[in-house]
């Protein structure tokens, strides 16, 4: 897709980096990116959020577990509450 990208538009520059969602909030603030792609929204007057497409998110879990389909025929979101998660850091969006 890039490469395709670049012969049509050979003026163009750009480059991808990945960080997580509150930095690349800052920088597009600061004006150090025109715009990025982010899985969390931050309130702000100066931004404009485009939703452009929709993901999910998939608990995995052991067979063995109590929450296994083979155990619960439907999981209800409450029950997780009180389970320890381990989330990616501060700032991404999920």
């Amino acid at each position: 897709v890039i490469k395709d990208f670049l012969k049509k538009y050979p003026k163009v520059s750009f480059s991808v980096t990945h960080k997580n969602s509150k930095s690349v909030i800052d920088d597009i603030l600061e004006g150090k990116l025109n715009y990025g792609v982010v899985g969390a929204k931050y309130y702000s007057e100066m931004l404009e959020y485009i939703d452009f497409y929709e993901d999910e998110l998939i608990l995995c879990v052991p067979v063995s577990s109590k929450y296994s389909w083979s155990e619960n025929e439907l999981l209800d979101i409450k029950t997780l509450f009180s389970e320890k998660f381990i989330f990616r850091k501060p700032g991404s969006g999920t």
